[in-house]
């Protein structure tokens, strides 16, 4: 079936539905939402699949990793979807919160606020992680850094944005969209015009990335990463610097190892990390490479946030 505004929508408001519900389904997960949709419109996994990528794709939506994929054990995958309204997220992490402080004292007896929780249990996430505590403390930290995120980054999340992006994105993936902001809709024509035409930048990296590749520094830098320690390279380029490099080749994932293995804790260096990763996200339609990396950016930018809850 091809993709359409009415499909498009009826997931966003299946999933928005759900994330105003009191409970602890509030966040519906990727496994349900693909059997409650193909069922009741008749479609596709995989075109359920296509138009969740959209709605992360405009900000429509964000996603929270539940259960990591395994598989020597057969275990799939599964997500968890939250609507970009602020009200929203932070309905949903006061009642996950709550459901934390309440679960915790049941299990280890004890009375105690939900960021002493977050500090007590964080360590032994990887453990817990397919838990009901373990599934609801990943929750509540999530929305925590969503929240921080939208109230920082606004202007991507807003309504205006997302129908911008929700347009291209029908232009190039071939389904019509009709914004409810008049604007919009009188440049739609220019739109695919402009997007039809070949552009010389489509598969150039975002500019602030490229910035850190064209330079001498970058020659300099390419030439002491192999002779240096870790430690004095950043000292010499700075965390900025290093990371827009890594990030021009793709190597998301030497980040994230770098990250994991506590080589950068500083939580300045992670907050810098976080930044530049946002342009990153914000330009995965302009440069079909990063697309091809998805995954390993958005392991990246949990890894971050987890990193972000560890003491120094």
């Amino acid at each position: 079936m091809k993709l359409s505004q009415d499909i498009i929508e009826s997931v966003f408001r299946q999933i928005e539905t759900r994330n105003h519900a009191n409970n602890n389904q509030a966040i519906i997960h990727s496994d349900e939402l693909k059997n409650i949709l193909s069922a009741q419109m008749g479609v596709s996994k995989d075109v359920i699949a296509q138009v969740l990528s959209i709605l992360l794709d405009t900000h429509k939506i964000l996603h929270i990793d539940i259960i990591a994929e395994d598989k020597v054990r057969n275990i799939d995958k599964i997500e968890g979807f939250v609507v970009t309204e602020l009200s929203v997220i932070r309905n949903l992490k006061n009642f996950f919160e709550k459901q934390l402080i309440i679960l915790y004292e049941k299990q280890h007896h004890k009375s105690m606020g939900a960021a002493s929780i977050i500090k007590d249990l964080f360590p032994q996430m990887q453990t817990i992680n397919n838990t009901e505590i373990g599934q609801i403390l990943n929750k509540t930290i999530i929305l925590g850094e969503y929240e921080k995120m939208i109230e920082k980054e606004f202007t991507s999340y807003s309504h205006e944005w997302q129908e911008k992006r929700m347009i291209e994105l029908g232009v190039e993936r071939g389904f019509r969209w009709h914004s409810d902001i008049p604007e919009l809709n009188e440049d739609n024509k220019s739109l695919e015009v402009e997007l039809a035409a070949p552009v010389e930048t489509a598969n150039t990296p975002p500019i602030e990335l490229q910035r850190a590749v064209d330079t001498d520094e970058f020659n300099d830098f390419s030439n002491k990463s192999s002779k240096y320690p870790l430690d004095r390279i950043l000292n010499i380029y700075g965390i900025g610097f290093f990371s827009k490099v890594y990030f021009r080749r793709y190597k998301f994932n030497y980040i994230k190892q770098l990250i994991d293995d506590r080589q950068i804790i500083r939580k300045s260096d992670l907050l810098q990390i976080k930044e530049i990763l946002g342009v990153v996200k914000r330009n995965i339609l302009r440069d079909p490479a990063l697309s091809e990396h998805r995954e390993d950016i958005y392991a990246l930018d949990k890894a971050i946030t987890h990193a972000m809850f560890i003491p120094d």
